[in-house]
């Protein structure tokens, strides 16, 4: 699998950023945003579960806050209003390799 050996060859103090399209959410027509997107685009597109997406870090240590709803990641920031994560449809999370 090609996301587990380009995260085993990458040095330690390495960050890995990821943010991925998923169907998680239910009040996110995921499926139909990605069959519309690929329909126009020359990439392939794939939804993914949270499980599928943590497995994606491979041996990088996903920090705080993990791996949420995109709109969640930042905690700091208050999200604009009427900004719901589970209608974000959008996992996010930062890895390090120590």
């Amino acid at each position: 699998m090609f996301e587990a050996t380009a995260t085993r060859s990458c040095p330690a103090a390495r960050a890995l950023a990821i943010s991925h399209f998923t169907a998680d959410f239910e009040k996110v027509h995921a499926k139909e945003i990605i069959e519309a997107v690929q329909a126009k685009a020359h990439n392939t597109a794939c939804l993914r579960t949270r499980g599928e997406i943590i497995d994606l870090f491979g041996d990088f240590e996903i920090v705080s806050p993990g791996l949420v709803a995109a709109s969640n990641w930042r905690p700091d920031i208050t999200p604009p209003p009427g900004v719901h994560p589970e209608e974000d449809g959008i996992w996010a999370g930062v890895g390090v390799k120590r």
